[in-house]
């Protein structure tokens, strides 16, 4: 039988990234160690792409990413799948100078405008989000620097929220949304409403696109902490929990429950599956 090929799907705040400074550092041995083995390290997360292709660099990766809970995928223009092959398998494509998008599910311009309407409509739906706050409050709301919170502000797919009103309310508002073919998911910082895709549909499709390249089978590995994650790690074979407020029970087929918080529980996790 031939060797599987791994493909690694990791959330970021409060996974790879420590929740209050952002740092990855503590992970650095195990993703040295994927990098020696040709492991693609698939960066799965809320962020937006001008976030996630900063910390690409920082990581030294040129893989697709995953941005915004799966609404798309980029594809760098210099990684290891071709625009005409990348045509071939997606629908929604659009190219910029640096990466090929393709787009799962509805646009943020698309639904901002139902959601404004709805709380304009329903006094009882409160809430503020990115549309509302400018590059300062972003910064405010999440213990970002400025320049960083810019980057954050970006969002092609997704719009980040706190909710002030009560659950009654946010229930039913959560309702409106399922008639638009929208929906919310918690996260660490925010409830995050989106389409119907999500990060879980983003890691499936690239696990099939690369197991159609290298006619491998292909083992995914999922590290997160919040609910948002849930569905990456249920579809997961191999799902990594890191531990944070809300316990996850994924229905993966193997489920890894990590000891340590943040990045210093995704480096100890990664580094005892790849010395199996």
């Amino acid at each position: 039988m031939s060797t599987p090929r791994y493909i690694v799907n990791t959330d970021l705040d409060a996974t790879l990234l420590d929740h209050d400074t952002y740092s990855w550092q503590p992970a650095a041995e195990a993703i040295g160690m994927l990098k020696e083995r040709g492991i693609p390290l698939i960066l799965n997360s809320s962020k937006t792409l001008a976030e996630m292709q900063e910390l690409a660099g920082e990581l030294g990766l040129n893989h697709p990413l995953v941005c915004e809970n799966g609404a798309f995928i980029a594809f760098p223009r210099s990684g290891e799948f071709e625009e005409e092959y990348i045509r071939e398998h997606f629908t929604n494509v659009e190219v910029d100078d640096a990466y090929i998008l393709c787009h799962l599910g509805i646009s943020r311009d698309q639904f901002i405008g139902a959601m404004n309407t709805l709380r304009e409509e329903n006094e009882d739906y409160q809430f503020l989000g990115y549309a509302d706050w400018s590059v300062e409050q972003v910064a405010e709301h999440t213990g970002l620097p400025i320049e960083k919170a810019e980057l954050s502000k970006a969002r092609k797919g997704t719009e980040p929220i706190h909710w002030h009103g009560s659950e009654e309310a946010f229930e039913e508002f959560e309702q409106e949304l399922r008639l638009r073919k929208l929906k919310c998911v918690a996260g660490g910082r925010f409830i995050h409403i989106s389409g119907l895709s999500d990060k879980a549909h983003g890691m499936q499709a690239l696990s099939e696109l690369y197991g159609k390249r290298s006619a491998e089978m292909v083992v995914t590995i999922a590290l997160g902490d919040s609910p948002n994650d849930l569905g990456m790690l249920s579809a997961a074979d191999i799902a990594v929990v890191i531990p944070n407020k809300v316990a996850l029970e994924p229905s993966a087929h193997e489920v890894i429950k990590a000891t340590l918080h943040g990045p210093a529980g995704w480096n100890a996790s990664i580094k005892s599956i790849l010395e199996r």
